[in-house]
């Protein structure tokens, strides 16, 4: 199984800041996912917003 992580920074909301707004991004999915069970079976787990609330990427399971 794996844990698959995908954001797109073609985004306005990453303009000069790439690293400021993936960190929050992903600082925000760890929350979601702190204490969450991960199921084995492929499974989106969570979709993934900009600041401006744009979808920009997903957080998924997949079979190896």
């Amino acid at each position: 199984m794996k844990l698959l992580i995908d954001i797109d920074l073609a985004n306005a909301a990453f303009d000069g800041q790439h690293g400021i707004e993936s960190a929050r991004i992903l600082r925000k999915l760890a929350d979601k996912l702190t204490g969450a069970e991960i199921p084995e079976a492929p499974e989106l787990l969570a979709a993934l917003y900009d600041l401006n609330g744009n979808c920009v990427g997903a957080c998924e399971t997949r079979s190896n």
